[in-house]
């Protein structure tokens, strides 16, 4: 037991040994149990982790005590007892908080599995007042109902008869429901009798276990049309009433409404993954979303997953997804920041996509900054660079005006798209690049303004990836070009380009830019910039600039 003894007492693995014991503790054999205390209670010896380890023992006996069973109580509390007067100074807090650490980890049950039905009622009824979802008999329910697989309707039933059937109660039921075969499963009429005797309050979580069984219904693809939509219209009727709050993200909020589960089932069966040009979408997945987006509570989740999904339905069935681009409408400002901002969660788009959404994507740069999170407005303009470059798609008259008015953000996420586009291509290619693309594109729509930090860096890094082109961008890009607190991505691409021993008069006004002096001053690579500017250009001002500052923050 050596090695046991080792890895419990191990710094590197923290308290990692003490749940997995109490985790598998009921799986032993008393030897077992009694070698492995035997081992952990000699400690790792020396007199400096003694303390630790005393605190170490305590808190897993205390943690086995709540495990134990009934036959080793005695044995496990008189070391737990042994122990106690040496903690008794130990705050509260490192003791009795442990236990309901230790309850988050993941460590098998802490109360006894029930073994027939009657004990498994018992244990509802014991625990039936715990705070959903943190009780402590959902693990011995479900492993109870997948051992037990015919016992569904008859435990219900003693529930409702006894007033125990809750809402929580009859979701775990479902979610155990989903572990078996469906043979098993218990018939839709039969469960939609017990759903409504639930309280309204509170059936969300009824809703959401209903859309994970439609989830594996539509994922298996071997029931018939008929079952899944009998399925469909039982979750919906049951989701439809809950009302969806999209929060600042909501995309998340809407994957944990049931009408949004139940929104994403309905796409388990045609995989992005799996595309062909006959994949076409079920008609009975097309009448569920029309009757999804109808006016319900609910809508606003079905809305956000869709949008999601836009471009793949798009792709697979042009004519119908035209009928969903009105809830990307800014006419209806709530709905369409849930669609946007469910869009911009992962962007998909193609061109046709973009044609027919064109107008309402504009809208969208221009009012980004007043209705869309900051990460939502720097992907709108990772996708206008992206619109940019395709040929045709949208020309410099049509981006003039949008660059003109869009937000700051929109602006770092184009400019850091536009790094990036540099940053894929072969080292051969960057320089035609710039000249043949960028710089046009620069000269007639990049507004002339003050530009944030992060503008500041992508532009400046975007330099640094070009060759011969290097000085007409800086050129052109100086006065973008603002300082930057931790330049690091601009100061690694010129080492990597070869600066520090090519320097030229650009490469003196780049840094000098990005300088301040209130930014800090690694001794690499500024010091050889520094001595190659000094060495080829030192009356340049810039350069003098640049060790003024480094002297000041190096001596500082």
């Amino acid at each position: 037991m050596t090695h046991l003894r080792n890895w419990f007492w191990s710094a590197e693995w923290g308290v990692e040994p003490v749940r997995y014991l109490a985790a598998i503790w009921r799986e032993l054999e008393m030897e077992q149990k009694e070698e492995i205390l035997s081992s952990i209670l000699a400690g790792p010896g020396g007199d400096e982790v003694r303390g630790y380890s005393e605190q170490r023992t305590f808190i897993l006996l205390n943690a086995i005590s709540k495990v134990a069973d009934p036959d080793e109580i005695e044995s496990v509390e008189d070391r737990f007892e042994a122990l106690r007067e040496t903690f008794s100074g130990l705050p509260d807090w490192q003791v009795e908080g442990f236990t309901s650490w230790l309850s988050s980890g993941g460590q098998g049950p802490s109360v006894e599995e029930p073994r027939c039905e009657d004990e498994l009622i018992d244990l509802i009824r014991d625990h039936s007042a715990d705070e959903y979802p943190f009780r402590e008999w959902t693990g011995g329910l479900e492993r109870y109902i997948k051992d037990n697989p015919n016992c569904i309707e008859n435990v219900l039933r003693r529930l409702s008869g006894e007033g125990l059937l809750t809402n929580p109660v009859v979701a775990d039921v479902l979610y155990a429901m989903n572990e078996i075969s469906r043979d098993h499963w218990l018939e839709f009429a039969v469960l939609q009798e017990f759903v409504d005797r639930l309280p309204r309050p509170g059936r969300r979580y009824v809703a959401s276990a209903l859309a994970t069984l439609l989830r594996s219904l539509v994922k298996a693809g071997d029931a018939d049309e008929q079952a899944v939509e009998e399925l469909f219209e039982f979750c919906y009727s049951v989701g439809a009433e809950v009302e969806f709050d999209p929060g600042t993200e909501p995309y998340q909020e809407a994957v944990n409404h049931p009408l949004g589960r139940l929104t994403g089932s309905l796409f388990e069966r045609i995989s992005p993954l799996e595309l062909d040009v006959d994949t076409q979408l079920p008609d009975w997945a097309k009448r569920a979303i029309a009757k999804l987006l109808g006016d319900s509570p609910g809508q606003g989740a079905v809305i956000s997953v869709l949008a999601l999904h836009i471009a793949f339905l798009h792709a697979i069935e042009p004519a119908f997804a035209q009928t969903l681009l009105w809830m990307f409408d800014w006419e209806q400002q709530k709905r369409a920041r849930v669609a946007w901002s469910s869009f911009l969660f992962r962007p998909s788009w193609h061109r046709t996509l973009f044609d027919d959404f064109r107008s309402d994507f504009e809208k969208s740069v221009n009012l980004a900054s007043a209705s869309l999170s900051e990460d939502c407005q720097k992907t709108l303009g990772e996708l206008l660079a992206e619109a940019s470059a395709v040929e045709g798609l949208i020309t410099h008259e049509d981006t003039v005006p949008l660059m003109r008015e869009c937000g700051p953000l929109v602006l770092e996420g184009l400019a850091r798209q536009l790094e990036r586009r540099l940053e894929l291509m072969n080292k051969g290619d960057r320089d035609g690049f710039w000249r043949k693309k960028l710089k046009p594109w620069f000269t007639a729509c990049w507004p002339k303004r003050v530009v944030s930090t992060d503008v500041s860096h992508s532009l400046a890094t975007l330099c640094a990836y070009l060759d011969e082109e290097f000085s007409d961008a800086v050129n052109w890009l100086k006065d973008e070009i603002g300082p930057v607190m931790y330049p690091s991505r601009a100061l690694g691409r010129l080492v990597d380009g070869g600066y520090a021993s090519k320097a030229n008069e650009q490469l003196a006004i780049l840094l000098e830019r990005l300088s301040h002096d209130g930014m800090g001053f690694p001794h690499e690579p500024w010091s050889k910039f520094l001595d190659a500017l000094e060495r080829e250009f030192p009356d340049l001002p810039e350069t003098k600039k640049l060790r003024e500052r480094y002297l000041r923050a190096r001596s500082s």
